[in-house]
């Protein structure tokens, strides 16, 4: 004879979220998203990844580097992580959420998003999908569509609606 056992579900504790934003509003819009996570409390890494050859006008510095573009590219990435501090002490995480931020250069932010992850021993990614298609997606990549395809921690996806 058998009998029906119904367990109580395995509950998922999440401590540490990983945020990734390319500072668009999208992008921002995860942070409530994320700390609405941590209902007692955690950590919130914010991640921005920049190209190692980026310029503020966000155009791709070509050929070798000269002292201006290496000065204009470190400025860059300056203004990069304070504008991630200031988007991280305005998000208003609340209280028992410790905050941390960092910008990283790499030519693949998939891969470095999930090496992050790890890294942190985050318990779930947060970031935004513009939901490109077609030859779009194919032209300007995926980095969500990486990051689900390598990490091994949960994505929370904000999409574009509209």
């Amino acid at each position: 004879m058998s009998q029906t056992v119904n367990a109580p579900a395995a509950r998922v504790v999440i401590r540490t979220v990983l945020i990734t934003t390319d500072f668009s509003e999208l992008a921002n819009r995860a942070l409530p998203s994320a700390a609405a996570l941590l209902p007692n409390g955690g950590r919130i890494h914010l991640l921005n990844v920049q190209h190692p050859r980026c310029l503020p006008s966000g155009q791709y510095h070509q050929g070798p580097w000269d002292a201006e573009g290496q000065t204009a590219h470190r400025e860059h990435i300056k203004a990069c992580q304070d504008r991630l501090t200031a988007l991280a002490r305005g998000a208003g995480f609340g209280p028992g959420i410790e905050q941390t931020v960092e910008v990283i250069e790499s030519q693949d932010a998939g891969k470095t998003i999930v090496a992050v992850a790890t890294k942190l021993a985050a318990d779930v990614i947060c970031l935004s999908s513009h939901g490109y298609t077609g030859f779009r997606a194919i032209v300007l990549g995926s980095v969500a569509e990486a990051v689900l395809a390598q990490s091994t921690c949960p994505v929370f996806i904000i999409r574009q609606t509209g």
